[in-house]
């Protein structure tokens, strides 16, 4: 059974990949049948489906996969290699898809407890898409997670008023719910709103 967290992991995997196949990024059989695996928490299937697609022939979206399934497995080293294939492969030619792997690195950071860095990840991915929603969630959590209540709540305020149609989004309300990062925060959400 996975802990909320593996949980919604996996549904902000599926919230990116379902975004990258409406760009056509995850179009190949090979990388649709490991998304399922990774999503399912089937994550050395995952892996053995993207590692057979030889590494000169991997698009963003293979790369992106992997990283999320290695992530699942506990393997940051491998996720961040490969988040940051991804990367590399979007940051010229998509600055949206580009800010998600960021945001994708990010997680990584903070699974590894390596909070500053995860912080850069997050100021990088807001420069490439500032009106994307995607980092305001490692942000909150970081701030979360560091009892950084003040910024946090300040944080909060600002995600209230710049992405309203966001913070009453599915997505982020299961982070809220199920997301052990997202402690509290529901509550300040509450709080700020009255």
């Amino acid at each position: 059974m996975p802990t909320k967290t593996e949980a919604a992991l996996r549904r902000f995997s599926w919230d990116l990949a379902r975004r990258a196949e409406r760009t056509r990024e995850i179009k190949e059989p090979a990388v649709e049948a490991a998304l399922s695996e990774h999503i399912a928490g089937r994550y050395e299937s995952a892996i053995a489906a993207i590692t057979a697609i030889p590494e000169a022939e991997r698009k963003a979206g293979a790369w992106r996969v992997l990283g999320h399934a290695e992530h699942g497995r506990g393997e940051y080293d491998a996720a961040l290699a490969a988040h940051l294939r991804s990367f590399r492969l979007h940051e010229e030619s998509d600055p949206e898809a580009a800010s998600d792997d960021q945001v994708n690195m990010a997680a990584v950071f903070i699974s590894m407890k390596r909070y500053d860095d995860a912080w850069a990840a997050t100021e990088k991915a807001e420069q490439l898409a500032p009106d994307s929603p995607s980092p305001w969630l490692p942000r909150i959590s970081l701030l979360n997670l560091q009892g950084r209540r003040n910024d946090l709540e300040d944080n909060l305020r600002k995600l209230i008023s710049e992405q309203p149609d966001f913070v009453s989004s599915s997505r982020f309300r299961d982070h809220l719910e199920q997301d052990a990062d997202f402690i509290g925060v529901s509550e300040m959400i509450a709080q700020i709103g009255r």
